[in-house]
């Protein structure tokens, strides 16, 4: 199976003409739009493209800039698996650790996220982790 991945590509600020990859399955791996997609005409256009192309052989994975012009809310919980041709894709946004306060004061997440606080990031951070342990886990059986 060959897989593509594409992440970084800040719809929110222009449209995406670039074609998509010659692939069976891709990642959308973050920062692909900020959180005014749904309202976003080159990012409904975009995921159209997608969706036709490669069906359901996609997963998206939000990054940060996911949540930008939202909440909390909009990001929590992106995690899952999928397996496609007996290869299993586990999947998480994965926020910074215990040991990120440093990035935390740096990072301009608290500004751009309503609710977003370095608790919220820790507490996300945990339960990605224990998501993708957990996935491990139960495909390692």
């Amino acid at each position: 199976m060959k897989v593509a991945l594409l992440s970084d590509l800040h719809i929110e600020v222009s449209e995406y003409t670039e074609g998509l990859p010659d692939a069976d399955f891709l990642v959308l791996a973050g920062d692909i739009c900020d959180g005014k997609k749904e309202n976003n005409k080159y990012y409904n256009e975009f995921m159209e493209r997608v969706k036709y192309k490669f069906g359901d052989n996609f997963v998206y994975v939000f990054g940060n800039h996911e949540g930008y012009n939202g909440d909390t809310k909009s990001v929590e919980g992106n995690r899952g698996v999928k397996i496609q041709d007996n290869v299993c894709f586990i999947y998480a946004t994965l926020w910074s650790g215990e040991n990120s306060q440093y990035a935390y004061t740096r990072i301009s997440d608290k500004n751009n996220i309503k609710g977003f606080s370095f608790d919220w990031m820790l507490q996300q951070h945990k339960l990605d982790l224990q998501h993708i342990e957990d996935s491990l886990n139960e495909f390692n059986k």
